[in-house]
């Protein structure tokens, strides 16, 4: 089986977050399942898609002060700032690699394949046990970050967090996306989110239980070609597919244009 392999070029948060749900309409319709590799410009600061803002011109104050962007992703989860890392987008049938959770876990062992081929000690969190209590969803904080804490499936190192993941289900199709840290830091999501300090967050403290970066890990940070390559041949092994590498198109770039005005729109940012 072959799926596609696009890599994009650095683009605004709107139009990334249109360029994922563009493709993942286009599974929808029956093509084939999707990876997207891609970066962002200018930095950019995205908000889960139901997390909530209590302090919207504070928040638009600090990314002005950097020249952030700022974007809500169709995807659950909590505020990820965009700026050094490489994002991975998957879309694919659901129940192709099994429930959303089998999903999500399976993909983040592949990803766990390529970064080990890096020399990245790189290592998924057990998936919580059957019969250790009733699960709580949670609609994250208006000042949660999402590389505040890993969670169960979610990829670490050396007991830190290094890639975060949310996930998208339409229909019968899922759409997985997720940033992989290079260096730099997170703080400025504290210091966006929390303007009170409510969470004891500061944009010159590291955030507590941690995250870490492959510049920490590695001491250097791999290049694009090494990364992406790492990351197709981990996703290839795990799923036993190939990939061909692709363009978006004609119909997908003309709904790339409908939906970032959506992704751009104040009743989106602000729903």
């Amino acid at each position: 089986m072959k799926w596609r392999e696009i890599h994009s070029p650095a683009l605004r948060g709107a139009t990334n977050m249109a360029f994922d749900q563009a493709l993942l309409e286009g599974v929808q319709a029956g093509g084939p399942p999707v990876l997207r590799l891609y970066r962002w410009a200018p930095a950019c600061l995205s908000l889960g898609r139901n997390q909530s803002v209590d302090d919207r011109e504070w928040l638009l104050e600090r990314l002005a002060s950097r020249g952030y962007d700022l974007v809500r992703r169709p995807t659950g989860g909590a505020a990820v700032l965009h700026e050094h890392e490489v994002t991975y987008a998957l879309s694919v049938p659901l129940g192709l690699l099994g429930s959303p959770r089998e999903t999500y876990q399976a993909i983040n062992e592949g990803l766990v394949i390529g970064l080990r081929r890096l020399g990245v000690p790189a290592m998924t969190i057990p998936p919580r046990q059957r019969g250790a209590g009733p699960r709580r969803v949670e609609v994250p904080r208006w000042n949660d970050p999402c590389f505040q804490s890993p969670a169960p499936g979610e990829i670490i190192v050396n007991g830190l967090k290094l890639v975060g993941s949310a996930q998208r289900r339409e229909g019968r199709t899922l759409l997985q996306h997720g940033s992989i840290l290079l260096r730099g830091g997170q703080e400025f999501v504290a210091e966006c989110l929390d303007r009170e300090g409510t969470n004891g967050l500061r944009s010159t403290a590291r955030m507590p239980a941690g995250f870490t970066t492959l510049e920490e890990v590695l001491g250097t940070v791999p290049s694009w070609d090494e990364l992406t390559t790492a990351i197709g041949i981990g996703l290839c092994e795990r799923f036993g597919v190939a990939f061909y590498d692709s363009e978006p198109e004609t119909s997908e770039v003309e709904r790339i244009e409908e939906l970032t005005a959506l992704y751009e729109s104040e009743s989106w940012t602000w729903r």
